[in-house]
């Protein structure tokens, strides 16, 4: 008999929790309407709940992700008078209670056990959407820069995210070796004909480093697991805003960028933007710009819509204190389930999935929406049934 989805509350919630995180829809004027309606029904959803977020088990997390938006929003009420185009200080707020819903959203999940569910949901939307922004992709084309799922570098994100779910529900048990390789393939070729087609490089290369990162996750899951090694392959690919130049003048990386990705030496720009970027930051180094002011702040500076690199662009937002509370938050959720993680392969192309995010973070602003469900997700992955660490946990066996 097959299994049917049952249509619920947590249902509804989680699916407005996808479109939240996952999409943003530029081609519908009151789609921003939907979203901070979103916001409130998941807010009043999860009020009923709140113990289950003041539990131990997810009390690191929960620590450092309060300490994080706090920051992100105190960098926005101080600079909010700065920023003209925007008041960044109510847009921090609602990205901060969205995230906040996302991550108490997937423990309650992680909590009653319901992780493949929150997989099929994910994953079916995601077959959706990407069938319907292809088939206009290809119908209607470009307007106005954008496409039915955002910009070219979201509609090519979405693919990769959708082929990371489909690992996770096989590794789950929910589809059957044939139909999971046949969907592989044909997303995979699919993903790199939509790439090339909105002319989107970093995505087709993004595509190629899941599978990268999901095979060498398997074969070397004790380095790959472990989330100090995530935050140092972090760290050093965003240090490419600074090293740019050694690296652009290794022959093989010329060739590379020249002859396969088609591109001058200049990567579209971006070296214009590392050059003047450094004395930008530097201008508000401790506490940034305020959420949401890359585009004025990036325009009026060096003319370019943002900075072109993921850590960058949280430094010139909510500065150095903001940005290390990011990086302290990001290694505690990969740290509250990495002895769940090891045992498990269910996370393994998720957590590629943000390997390739980290890379592509070099170069481009990953450390985005799509990068926070992410995180959520693998969390949720890694602490169901209450498989994480306590305090107890952590006194006994120091995690």
């Amino acid at each position: 008999m097959k299994k049917s989805l049952k249509i619920s509350i947590d249902s509804v919630i989680l699916c407005l929790l996808y479109f939240l995180f996952y999409t943003s829809m530029p081609y519908f004027n009151m789609y921003s309407t939907f979203k901070y309606v979103a916001i409130a029904v998941i807010a009043v959803y999860l009020f009923p709940k709140y113990k289950y977020f003041l539990n131990k088990d997810y009390l690191y997390v929960n620590i450092f992700l309060l300490l994080f938006v706090a920051a992100t929003v105190f960098a926005s009420y101080t600079n909010r008078s700065f920023i003209t185009s925007r008041d960044t200080f109510l847009t921090s707020i609602l990205f901060s209670i969205s995230l906040i819903e996302c991550f108490f959203v997937m423990e309650y999940e992680a909590k009653k056990g319901n992780i493949k569910k929150v997989i099929k949901i994910f994953y079916y939307i995601s077959l959706l959407l990407t069938v319907i922004t292809d088939v206009l992709v290809f119908v209607i084309g470009e307007v106005d820069g954008y496409y039915l799922n955002g910009t070219k570098f979201q509609v090519v994100y979405l693919h990769i995210l959708l082929i990371a779910l489909l690992f996770v529900r096989y590794k789950q048990g929910e589809m059957i070796r044939q139909k999971f390789h046949f969907a592989l393939v044909f997303f995979a070729i699919l993903s790199i004909i939509i790439g090339v087609y909105v002319d989107c490089n970093t995505g087709v290369i993004g595509m190629f480093l899941l599978f990268i990162f999901n095979f060498l996750i398997s074969k070397f899951p004790r380095f790959f697991k472990n989330p100090f090694a995530y935050i140092g392959v972090l760290l050093l690919s965003c240090s490419f805003v600074f090293l740019y130049e050694a690296v652009l003048n290794n022959s093989l990386v010329q060739k590379f960028v020249v002859d396969v990705l088609d591109r001058s030496l200049t990567l579209t720009g971006r070296t214009n933007i590392y050059i003047a970027l450094p004395m930008v930051l530097l201008n508000k180094l401790w506490t940034g710009y305020g959420y949401g002011s890359s585009y004025e702040i990036s325009m009026g500076n060096y003319g370019y819509a943002n900075t072109q690199n993921g850590l960058a662009d949280w430094v010139l937002q909510i500065g150095v204190i903001g940005t290390t509370l990011l990086l302290i938050f990001i290694l505690t959720v990969l740290y509250c389930g990495r002895k769940t993680l090891k045992k498990s392969s269910a996370g393994n192309s998720v957590l590629a999935f943000l390997y390739a995010l980290a890379i592509l973070a070099s170069v481009e602003i990953t450390l985005n929406q799509f990068f926070f469900g992410a995180l959520a997700v693998i969390f949720a992955l890694s602490v169901e049934k209450n498989k994480v660490w306590t305090v107890k946990r952590l006194k006994n066996n120091h995690c």
